[in-house]
């Protein structure tokens, strides 16, 4: 690309994923997306975005060696309370996507690395672009901002950048095509003489947001509960301080003119996308902005969209405005309680607790949905107070998700848990390593108790048969303290063991029927 060359092509992928579960509705390559359009304002530059972890696409692959602890967890099941039971590659085949770069004939291969858990695998797959093309290759995201010039050891790229893409890969466009200095690039790191070079500092920190003003394009769309939907982005960052999150170690708060969101919603709206999910870390974290968001997604919501924002809230941001986000479209509320322990979130750096989430749930008054989400396995905490919030939220009118904790590097708490190695194991999923109140059976049990109390509350429970057996098998696990799971030919057999003490009869609000039952 050096001696004149005035023009360059460049593909950015979304990589398959391989894990044993995958969130198809929270999939979209929104930041490749942002990048592309920010490209498309650098001269002589032509940008593709390669979706190669499109809905839908699942196949069986083999589980690392890695993941063979949890061959007791995970295993044949298809009761109401299973968690999984096979390992996957949610998207393209690597050879299909070294086809692609091969035979569009693309000159860099930029790829999105958004959680160190699945680094080992986008690394794989660099390697092969290199093998199977002429192209260079870029990697970023969060994964390259936790460990930056590391990451060159163990794979073949030419370069990564750290920091915001809308600003690096625009910049190291310019200089592969010698309109400035590769050393200025932000955030790069390449090689040098072998080794791997210091980034050059990233811009200063911006109150505004990276994302372009103009709209990027979208070549197809996601569905979510039969709407088509897309995801949006009014910001970037995050002013909390929580101990378990990375979020505010590697973006500095920002956010979008309210002139380049309303034509972001305008685009969409003539795509014709239904729903609108908001993707912000810190979603509605200022009043004075939230007083100009809130009117323009009134405006849309007349012309017939609805919103959500399944990243999860921050509830402080939004309790003053619970009543105007639903006239103005949201359907779905999504709080990330995290727990619901005052003296443990305060200690974590959580700016609310259950007094908000219960005057939230009373103002919400069941006219939206209400999906509250809480970890499992944070330092700090125990298994019978993570016990603690499940039976306390069973109660109430909201929607329960869990999830284990996942470890991520250069976060001081997690740090200090210990690191594995292997980086396939910092992903939840992995059931690796909890804070000292929580073994791995612990976590998993309550994982299950989660998963049952959601399939109970979501209907008339029990309906027939199967959800008689499926409650009668749940009771008779709990009084055991080992798990049952229901193979494919219907007989039941023996799980794990578990020594958490879950109580055999447990209240849970009918979000169907309106009424408290026990289950």
């Amino acid at each position: 690309m050096k001696g004149g060359r005035r023009t360059m092509r460049i593909l950015l992928i979304s990589p398959p994923v391989y894990d044993y579960y995958d969130t198809p509705a929270r999939t979209e390559p929104l930041g490749l997306l942002y990048i592309a359009a920010a490209l498309g304002r650098v001269p002589g530059v032509t940008v593709d975005v390669y979706d190669a972890r499109p809905p839908g696409k699942r196949r069986p692959t083999a589980r690392p060696d890695c993941f063979s602890h949890l061959d007791e967890y995970y295993r044949e099941d298809d009761s109401h309370f299973s968690l999984f039971s096979g390992y996957y590659r949610f998207g393209d085949s690597p050879g299909a996507v070294v086809r692609r770069v091969r035979d569009g004939g693309y000159d860099l291969a930029g790829i999105s690395a958004l959680f160190s858990g699945y680094w080992p695998d986008v690394a794989e797959l660099i390697d092969r672009i290199k093998e199977g093309s002429a192209a260079l290759v870029a990697a970023g995201g969060w994964a390259v901002d936790a460990e930056g010039a590391a990451l060159l050891e163990t794979c073949r790229a030419d370069y990564l950048l750290q920091g915001p893409g809308e600003e690096g890969m625009p910049a190291l466009a310019e200089a592969l095509l010698g309109r400035r200095r590769l050393a200025s690039v932000p955030g790069l790191v390449c090689r040098t003489g072998g080794s791997a070079t210091a980034p050059h500092p990233a811009a200063s920190p911006s109150s505004t947001a990276p994302v372009p003003d103009s709209p990027p394009s979208r070549a197809g769309f996601r569905y979510f509960r039969g709407r088509r939907t897309a995801s949006v982005v009014l910001g970037r960052g995050c002013a909390h301080r929580c101990a378990f999150c990375a979020v505010h170690r590697h973006r500095a708060p920002s956010r979008r003119s309210i002139g380049s969101i309303d034509g972001e919603l305008r685009s969409l709206h003539e795509s014709g996308v239904e729903m609108v999910n908001f993707e912000d870390d810190n979603f509605l974290d200022d009043a004075a902005f939230a007083g100009e968001v809130i009117p323009l997604l009134r405006r849309y919501h007349d012309r017939g969209m609805v919103f959500t924002a399944m990243n999860g809230i921050t509830l402080s941001n939004v309790l003053p405005y619970l009543e105007d986000l639903i006239a103005a479209g949201f359907v779905e509320f999504n709080f990330s309680l995290v727990t619901g322990n005052g003296g443990l979130g305060s200690s974590l750096g959580r700016p609310f607790s259950r007094r908000a989430l219960q005057e939230a749930v009373a103002t919400i008054g069941g006219r939206v949905g209400t999906l509250v989400f809480c970890i499992l396995g944070l330092p700090g905490g125990t298994a019978e107070g993570a016990l603690e919030d499940l039976i306390w939220l069973a109660r109430l009118p909201v929607s329960v998700g869990v999830s284990p904790l996942y470890l991520l590097p250069g976060v001081p708490a997690l740090e200090r848990l210990g690191m594995p190695e292997e980086r396939r194991l910092l992903r939840g999923s992995a059931l690796w390593r909890f804070g000292d109140g929580f073994s791995r059976s612990d976590v998993a049990t309550l994982w299950k108790v989660a998963r049952m109390l959601h399939r109970a509350r979501g209907g008339n429970f029990p309906d027939g048969a199967a959800d008689e057996e499926n409650l009668r098998y749940f009771r008779r696990s709990l009084a055991e303290g080992r798990w049952y799971r229901r193979l494919r030919d219907g007989r039941w057999a023996e799980g794990f063991s578990f020594g958490l003490a879950v109580p055999e009869r447990l209240e849970v609000f009918s979000l169907a029927g309106g009424r408290m039952m026990v289950l």
